[in-house]
């Protein structure tokens, strides 16, 4: 498994010229891997999980904040807005 990473990520550095830099960096990646065997790819794969699961927090937040913000000034810069603000005070205005 980490030859099959090593092999995808040496292909992509080599597109863009960074060869050399990769290697050395994967070298020490891999050895200290392999010194704590799978416990430490298991830790890598649980933490790559884990900042998917905070990114998509962070996505719907931000999907939230955007429909609150847009009903929001729908309701406050629209003349439907008004005449629902207007009927939020009094029925009878709006003749309901």
């Amino acid at each position: 498994m980490v030859d099959l990473l090593y092999n995808i990520l040496r292909a992509t550095t080599s597109v863009i010229g960074a060869e050399q830099g990769f290697i050395n960096m994967w070298e020490a990646i891999r050895d200290f891997l392999e010194l704590g065997g799978d416990v430490l790819f298991l830790i890598g794969i649980l933490m790559v999980v884990m900042w998917v699961m905070i990114f998509e927090r962070l996505i719907y937040f931000a999907f939230s904040l955007s429909i609150i913000a847009g009903v929001f000034g729908f309701l406050q810069f629209t003349t439907f807005g008004m005449v629902v603000r207007a009927g939020m005070a009094d029925r009878e205005t709006v003749g309901l």
